[in-house]
This record gives structure tokens, sequence and C-alpha cells, in this order.
């Protein structure tokens, strides 16, 4: 490596200078300088500006998707969980020989299955989305569209319900947790009652 040369040297100097006399300031320092080698110097010892910080506002917990947006994912999700609950109803019904449903059924609400002949609706509920009163609880996050979200859904439930009847069906709704094992025999049942039922009504007539 090369020595230094004299404007090198004199300009380390004046560094080792002002380090050990902050107090006399630049204007000192640069004043046994060149005039040529001044401006470098100053511009070395200036202090450098800080950016201005700014605080940020209080913490407010916003949805990053529009609200077209977020519909079309919860909806995702709910059609998810929804079919996994509708195929454990599927596999009960297949091991009680349980036959003459149908899925998929433009009726007023969109029955989960249809059984026709006895014209029975069955609705498959999720117990968040349905407000199940045993194992329903609202999010701690955006409580309040949460609330109404849910309380739009009972209301509907009720409408369809309503409509269903009125229309001559009978309606049954099964709790995403009665699909366990031990629940089973309650589920079986309570079709075939709702089955019977009506097939007895439809004899009368």
């Amino acid at each position: 490596m090369s020595p230094p040369n004299r404007r090198q040297h004199s300009v380390a100097r004046a560094l080792e200078i002002s380090r050990s006399r902050r107090g006399s300031g630049v204007a000192q320092v640069s004043a046994k300088l060149p005039m040529k080698h001044r401006r470098s110097l100053v511009a070395k010892l200036m202090p450098i500006p800080r950016p201005l910080v700014v605080s940020p506002p209080s913490k407010v917990v916003m949805d990053v998707f529009s609200k077209t947006t977020r519909s079309e994912i919860m909806a995702r999700v709910r059609g998810r969980g929804n079919a996994r609950t509708e195929m454990a109803l599927v596999k009960i019904l297949r091991r009680h020989k349980i036959s003459g449903w149908l899925r998929n059924q433009a009726l007023f609400g969109r029955p989960d299955f249809v059984f026709k002949a006895s014209r029975v609706a069955v609705f498959v509920d999720g117990c968040f989305w349905h407000n199940c009163p045993i194992h329903s609880k609202c999010p701690s996050s955006n409580i309040e569209f949460w609330k109404r979200k849910l309380s739009r859904n009972a209301v509907r439930d009720a409408k369809v319900d309503r409509e269903l009847r009125r229309q001559g069906w009978r309606v049954v709704r099964i709790w995403q947790h009665d699909l366990s094992g031990k629940n089973e025999h309650k589920v079986v049942t309570r079709l075939h009652k709702a089955m019977k039922v009506t097939d007895n009504m439809n004899r009368r007539r």
C-alpha cells in the first residue's frame, strides 16, 4: 500500500485534532488547513441529519381485503368445512343402509340432503356458523362483525325452516357435533322418525 500523500496526512491530522478538541468546533480545525481542503473536512465533520421519525398511530385492526374478497374467502372456508361434515353423514347413512336421499337439490335454502319420497329436508349445521348452543363461540377480534354475521345466519335458518314447512317439507337439522360416534344412533333415530312421520301423513292424505 502506498504511503499517504500530503493531503491525506493533513486531513487525518485535522480529524485527530477535532476528536481531542471537540469543544473547539469545526471552525478552529478547518482554519489550520489550506482553503481547498476545508470544504471536504467540514463535510466529514458536520453531523449527519437524522431523519424525522413519526410515531405510528395507535394500533387499529383493519381487514387487508375488500368486503367482496373477504366474503369469498369466508365462503370457501365454510364450504370446505361443510363438505367434511356432509361426508360424515353420508358414511352414517351408508352404514345404517338408509337410502333414498339426494344431494344438491334445488329447494329453498339448499338442504344438504333431501328425501323426496318422504319429503324430508336435512341440514348439517356447523357448530360455529349456525350458533350451536354448546360449542358456538364468537371470535375475540372483530366482535361486532361476527355478532351481526352469526345473528343473520340464525335468522336465515329460521326463515328457511318456515318456508320449507309451508311447502310441506319436514326439516331436520343435525349439528356437526352430533356426527361423532357416540351420537350416531341419535342421528339415525331422528331420521327414521322424521321419515316415518311424513310417510304416515302422506298415507292419510
